[in-house]
């Protein structure tokens, strides 16, 4: 829980915060009944995948083209056949920092 407080203070400069859950009026009978620690937790996740997807992923990507695939060809000769390839090349030059 102490993670996800932190991480939550960390993310308030990054996502916005103001999204919630759709109204109680977009509701059907099959709907679960919430409370405000689930409405509260379904909202950290849904920003925290945003804040993922718009602002680590790309990273990710500059550094596959940046230092992964290089390192790749001069060690193998070739360019990265899949994920598999990138991450333990990503893996590799994170431990050896």
């Amino acid at each position: 829980m102490c993670c996800c407080v932190l991480l939550s203070f960390f993310l308030r400069g990054f996502v916005n915060v103001s999204r919630a859950l759709p109204s109680p009026a977009g509701r059907y009978g099959a709907s679960p009944d919430t409370n405000h620690d689930d409405r509260a937790r379904f909202n950290f996740l849904a920003q925290l995948k945003t804040h993922l997807a718009t602002h680590v992923a790309p990273g990710n990507a500059h550094a596959d083209e940046k230092r992964v695939k290089p390192e790749i060809e001069a060690t193998h000769g070739r360019a990265p056949a899949d994920r598999h390839d990138v991450r333990r090349a990503m893996l590799k030059i994170h431990t050896s920092r």
